[in-house]
């Protein structure tokens, strides 16, 4: 069910609230008030095509079903309150004003845990070593594209599951276990394929066991790399010889 919202007061207030409800779904802004013409919130409702007006009696004779009072001043608020419909909810500046910010923190927050996320996710990706990552329960929170082409599994296919639904052969529980890093390892994936790899337990600042990953990478590949260590080895020799 639809609600309508009138919102008195276009400063820092009326615009943080009027922002929050362009997103919602449930709540359509019929009109923003303020005495000020070049105020922030009268210049993004008109952006908006919702109805803006000095005076908040020439909006009310269409009765909204919330009104948030942003202007923080009692008079208006107690005005307000005397001549508002009964069915009518009005949400006092203050309020208003504090849910406001506490909606534009959390949003915020979220905006920066994804941007954070996705530069992880960048850095993860860009690695030429394979990266799988599970959470305490043995589940698969992250595994890198290199990761992906190495096992030949998809990561839309396996986060959420165990581990050993997707990789059986995978060692990384016994690490959530025991706590217990194991470095430069030599194991075979499920594919066949013959890697070294290192695992690493995953604690948090009390030292409790948050999860594991493992960091690992083809022995094929790393065999050529040494043989192309070696060849340029050998060239300088040659070079230095002559």
């Amino acid at each position: 069910m639809e609600r309508t919202v009138l919102i008195i007061g276009a400063g820092n207030g009326g615009t943080a609230i009027l922002n929050i409800l362009l997103m919602a779904k449930d709540y359509r802004v019929i009109g923003v008030i303020d005495s000020n013409p070049n105020a922030a919130g009268i210049q993004l409702a008109r952006e908006h095509g919702i109805k803006t007006a000095a005076s908040w009696s020439r909006l009310i004779n269409h009765p909204p079903d919330i009104i948030f009072e942003a202007t923080g001043i009692d008079a208006v608020y107690r005005e307000i309150a005397q001549k508002k419909e009964e069915h009518t909810i009005l949400v006092q500046g203050r309020v208003a004003f504090i849910l406001a910010n506490l909606i534009q923190e959390k949003e915020e927050l979220m905006k920066q845990s994804k941007e954070e996320a996705y530069l992880r996710e960048l850095v993860f990706n860009i690695s030429d070593n394979g990266m799988i990552v599970i959470n305490k329960d043995e589940e698969v929170v992250f595994i890198n594209k290199e990761a992906e082409n190495l096992t030949g599994i998809k990561g839309e296919m396996v986060i959420g599951r165990h581990i050993h639904e997707v990789m059986p052969a995978s060692s990384l529980p016994r690490i959530v276990q025991t706590a217990v890093t194991e470095s430069n390892q030599r194991a075979r994936l499920d594919n066949g394929r013959d890697i070294l790899t290192t695992r690493m337990p995953i604690r948090n600042g009390q030292g409790e066991i948050l999860g594991a990953f493992a960091i690992f990478k083809g022995i094929t590949e790393m065999t050529r790399l040494a043989e192309e260590i070696t060849n340029l080895k050998h060239i300088q020799k040659m070079l230095e010889a002559i």
